[in-house]
């Protein structure tokens, strides 16, 4: 019995308490268990604004991630992805790379066998990469085989980049997110649980705790059948979703909105937000990317 209840307690802890209700439920517990936690939001959908990834700068090398003596000669070259800027440079897999734009990117005889100091050469031509740009041009100095060169290098846009930018999206959104719990008021209109600061529902005056009827004439109250379901949330977050993605653009979108018992309607020119959408799960319209 001892152990039932503490499996009990310990399930209760972590949040774990519904799967073992049942074998809980003949256990006598002497205290009171503490309330669970409020369940997080679900945020299936991770939504990265401005350039992130795009734009950066790559020169197709695998530096050594390891720390030795020879480090102090230059950062070597583990691996060069073919076809890209360092190979078509004539670095090769084995070189060193002693400096990047007059970067130094030997590491300190001091620091040699200090765990903390082995990956400044990487953190440096990291930093110089990004600040740079495919197109760019480069000066790296290489250490080959004793042998001490300098080489101009183009560099390149990464294939991630290339591929994220495939992904690009130019989406209108309002900046807000809904609430993802199913409730009974759920028949009144979708409820706004967060608004963006100085996207455009903020600046239309919307906020926490508003629900929103409409979108241009489409409902987005849910039936009386399905309330309390986040399901039929969801099924509305998705009608909201392609009307925003319908609408034309710099238009304004008419949103009908319950505030406080009164109903209003406004009119709110959606903000465009470049960036890459990443689905995570069915319900990818509820995170905060509207």
């Amino acid at each position: 019995m001892t152990t039932l209840l503490s499996a009990c307690r310990t399930a209760a802890l972590v949040g774990l308490l519904a799967p073992i209700t049942a074998a809980c439920s003949g256990a006598q517990v002497a205290t009171p268990m503490p309330p669970l936690a409020p369940e997080a939001p679900i945020a299936p959908m991770f939504y990265v604004t401005g350039n992130g990834l795009a734009n950066r700068a790559y020169l197709g090398i695998t530096p050594h991630s390891g720390s030795g003596t020879a480090d102090t000669l230059g950062l070597l070259v583990d691996d060069v992805e073919s076809g890209l800027a360092a190979d078509k440079a004539g670095i090769k897999r084995g070189s060193r790379l002693v400096s990047i734009d007059e970067v130094d990117l030997r590491l300190d005889p001091r620091d040699v066998g200090d765990a903390s100091s082995e990956s400044l050469p990487e953190s440096r031509l990291r930093r110089v990469l990004g600040r740079k740009h495919p197109g760019d041009t480069v000066s790296v100095v290489v250490l080959t085989d004793g042998r001490k060169d300098t080489r101009r290098v183009v560099l390149a846009e990464s294939p991630m980049s290339a591929r994220l930018r495939a992904m690009s999206t130019a989406r209108r959104v309002l900046g807000l997110s809904f609430s993802q719990r199913g409730s009974m008021r759920d028949t009144a209109g979708l409820l706004i649980a967060s608004v963006s600061s100085g996207l455009a529902a903020d600046k239309a005056g919307l906020n926490e705790g508003d629900r929103i009827v409409s979108v241009d004439g489409v409902d987005l109250r849910v039936p009386a059948a399905d309330a309390g379901s986040s399901d039929g949330v969801s099924a509305r977050v998705s009608r909201f979703r392609r009307a925003l993605d319908t609408a034309r653009d710099s238009q304004p979108v008419k949103l009908e909105v319950l505030s406080d018992s009164r109903r209003r309607t406004i009119s709110v020119v959606p903000s465009v937000e470049r960036g890459y959408a990443f689905s995570t799960g069915d319900l990818a319209g509820l995170g905060a990317d509207l």
